[in-house]
């Protein structure tokens, strides 16, 4: 699946695209939408969440779209479309159609030297360049917002297992300070980094949050391949997000990919 920068950036395409009415609902609160590109995975970057081994992220990523939208409902309903948690839960299904189509291609891509998240963050390389961004000089913790933001985030999730207002906030917090320190803006920092993943056997694991001074050698064909699929979805994002409102509160058509989950399966 895509990783934060590519969210982020398929969430502003989306902007410049969106229907009246949808761009009412995400003016609302444009910070609280484009946050809500990240999806359930403010979660795994909860460091309690890793130490106790219950994650509410992977519990829902590997829940079909259909049940997602179900639970959700329970406590979001058609009057709060029109309120900044609204503007966060458009995100939200932007980050499933995102992340459901280009997941089962970045597995496909994999290599022994070039894992998934290496993919996800080469992709992010390739986004931030083509904005003018250098990848060692943008924070990209600067796009989380505070933790108050989890006022309007909890209510999209307060019926999911294992989540209450105190986890959300956490996540909210914890990602920004992760994002800030896989910051790589020094080779020795680089090299600090990788060294100690290394020296605990989780380099291939999660030395892909870090992007790395030199691209990886495969990456400019992995980006050519889920740059198309990007836009590919971008193309129908406006009509998949209407038929998904639909659907949840008009009685609207299933679509077949509401049958997935957040991994393609």
């Amino acid at each position: 699946m895509p990783s934060f920068y590519t969210h982020y950036h398929f969430g502003r395409d989306f902007i410049k695209i969106a229907p009246e009415r949808i761009k009412r609902i995400i003016n609302l609160d444009k910070e609280l939408f484009l946050f809500g590109n990240q999806g359930p995975d403010l979660f795994f970057f909860n460091i309690n969440n890793a130490i106790k081994g219950k994650n509410p992220g992977t519990d829902i990523h590997n829940t079909k779209f259909s049940d997602v939208l179900t639970t959700i409902k329970k406590n979001f309903k058609p009057e709060d479309l029109e309120t900044k948690t609204g503007s966060y839960f458009l995100g939200l299904v932007l980050h499933f159609l995102l992340d459901c189509s280009l997941h089962p291609t970045v597995e496909s891509l994999k290599r022994e030297d070039y894992g998934h998240l290496n993919i996800e963050s080469e992709l992010d390389r390739y986004y931030l360049n083509l904005d003018g961004e250098s990848e060692f000089k943008f924070k990209q913790s600067v796009l989380i917002p505070d933790k108050s933001a989890a006022k309007y985030i909890f209510p999209i999730y307060k019926d999911f297992d294992k989540v209450d207002y105190k986890n959300v906030e956490t996540s909210i917090s914890n990602m920004a300070f992760v994002k800030n320190f896989f910051h790589n803006d020094s080779l020795l920092k680089e090299k600090f980094i990788l060294g100690v993943l290394t020296l605990i056997n989780q380099k291939y694991n999660f030395g892909g949050q870090l992007i790395t001074r030199k691209p990886f050698s495969y990456a400019e064909n992995s980006n050519k391949i889920l740059s198309e699929m990007y836009g590919d979805n971008l193309k129908i994002a406006p009509e998949f997000l209407d038929k998904t409102l639909e659907y949840m509160f008009e009685n609207g058509k299933e679509l077949e990919i509401y049958r997935k989950d957040f991994n393609g399966v």
